[in-house]
């Protein structure tokens, strides 16, 4: 059983905290939740996925791999500006990468950045 907190971290029965983890493709990004969606492909289509609010700041982490040959027609959820480029345009990923990736919901964009890989 999990408690929702007020700053996105979760309690669970045994009072340990931390940030909720779901290794699905979400619908809608929820606020301080990590989503494991596996190896990423060209196929990879994310352009739909939208916070949860129009009106608060949320974050979230997005977890993937890439395999040997590197997706490059993947997509990203839609208006989405990169930080780690200088025309917010995203990242060339690199092959067999783990990914770890921070999106976070502010007015009119929201703002992604690598948070690390190995």
């Amino acid at each position: 059983m999990f408690e929702d907190l007020v700053d996105g971290t979760v309690v669970d029965s045994s009072g340990a905290s931390g940030y909720q983890y779901l290794p699905r493709i979400p619908v809608t990004f929820e606020n301080g939740v990590c989503y494991d969606i596996g190896t990423i492909t060209n196929e990879t289509n994310l352009s739909d996925i939208t916070f949860t609010s129009e009106t608060l700041v949320q974050t979230c982490e997005l977890w993937f791999a890439t395999s040997e040959t590197v997706p490059t027609t993947h997509q990203w959820p839609a208006n989405t500006y990169w930080i780690d480029s200088a025309t917010g345009a995203a990242p060339t990923l690199l092959a067999s990468k783990n990914y770890r990736i921070v999106f976070r919901n502010e007015p009119n964009k929201i703002i992604a950045s690598i948070a690390y890989l190995y």
